[in-house]
């Protein structure tokens, strides 16, 4: 089966919380860096070394935009020496923006759906410019393990990866303190249904799924 692709390639200037949700927890220092990060090469080196294998990934989100371009998943260290130098060439003759919209148009998300905006309207049923911050970081914890933190095969794990996700924003600085007490009452809301006994499963399946992904803000983060 052909898989669903990004028909209709969003532009970076129209997806503000995924780009700033994506970068704080794939790649932080994204914008900074010349393709791959060293420090985050050499913790992977460690990790490999005491487990005797290739285990731990260490690729920056220009790495991972080469291995989707042009490489397998496997986990070798020829395949990572490849993505190297692939990413080398990407940054030398593309601007960071350019990598990072590639990128969001060609990572995959589970269920068939390659790039942002074929994700965004399977997920939520809107074009991915129109995503609010829940939904935004929820989707972009998705692609680090599509079949764990789908929001449809396990709601749980993708909402704490989620939390995560909004953790690092904070702590980065791309979230507002108006944002922040509102996702807290969001989140609230979001326990007390959890935790319900009272109302049937299908609903509270349905419910807890739109309430993880329904912010306050509606609006889209000024930049």
């Amino acid at each position: 089966m052909r898989p669903v692709t990004d028909k209709h390639n969003i532009s970076r200037a129209k997806l503000s919380y995924l780009i700033d949700a994506t970068v704080a927890v794939e790649d932080k220092d994204f914008f900074q860096h010349g393709g791959f990060d060293y420090s985050r090469i050499a913790g992977a080196v460690l990790a490999d070394i005491k487990a005797g294998s290739k285990v731990q990934g260490a690729s920056t989100l220009t790495q991972q935009y080469a291995r989707n371009l042009y490489l397998t998943h496997e986990k070798t260290w020829t395949r990572k020496i490849n993505e190297m130098l692939y990413a080398y060439r990407l940054e030398l003759f593309y601007s960071k923006e350019e990598i990072l919209e590639g990128y969001l148009n060609t990572v995959y998300y589970g269920h068939g759906m390659y790039g942002v905006e074929a994700a965004s309207r399977y997920f939520f049923g809107k074009s991915s410019k129109d995503l609010t911050l829940s939904e935004a970081s929820m989707l972009a914890g998705v692609p680090k393990g599509p079949t764990y933190y789908s929001p449809l095969n396990n709601l749980e794990k993708a909402t704490n990866r989620q939390h995560v996700i909004l953790r690092l924003m904070d702590e980065q600085g791309k979230i507002t303190a108006e944002e922040k007490t509102q996702l807290v009452e969001n989140f609230h809301r979001f326990n007390s249904l959890k935790h319900s006994t009272s109302l049937p499963n299908a609903f509270t399946e349905r419910g807890l799924y739109m309430l993880a992904t329904t912010s306050p803000l509606q609006h889209q983060k000024p930049r």
